[in-house]
């Protein structure tokens, strides 16, 4: 599995939903969006990297599947932002880096999880014995 790679995406992804959540919570008091929005940003990647860490299979494909989910997220952000006339550069920025690490474990996590169901290489054949001293 390609744990690493996982690991270090689903680390990026955990600090900036992090900095995402401390920015909202300066922003506004809304606490049960802000709840829903804590699972999902902080304790979902929380919980694949545990998986990942465990080496189980189908945290390969669960790791897609919220990678999918967020870079819709991404998009949609994207394309509201576009059509409002705010301050336009950080916030499609964030939505930008926010949309390449999902882009990414979306692509590691079905490259690992397709992996895993090839079948280990045969063993190799030993090479011959050389001819013994008296035959030469």
């Amino acid at each position: 599995m390609k744990r690493n790679q996982l690991l270090a995406v689903l680390a990026g992804l955990l600090l900036l939903g992090m900095w995402t959540l401390s920015q909202d919570r300066a922003d506004s008091n809304a606490s049960s969006s802000h709840a829903t929005w804590t699972v999902f940003l902080v304790l979902l990647p929380v919980g694949l990297g545990a998986m990942a860490l465990r080496n189980l299979h189908w945290a390969a494909m669960a790791c897609v599947i919220y990678g999918t989910v967020g870079f819709a997220l991404d998009v949609a952000t994207a394309v509201q932002i576009i059509t409002k006339d705010t301050d336009l550069f950080p916030s499609l920025m964030m939505s930008g880096i926010s949309g390449f690490l999902n882009f990414l474990l979306i692509v590691l996590g079905g490259q690992a999880f397709l992996d895993g169901f090839q079948a280990p290489l045969p063993p190799r054949s030993r090479p011959p014995n050389p001819p013994p001293p008296a035959s030469r």
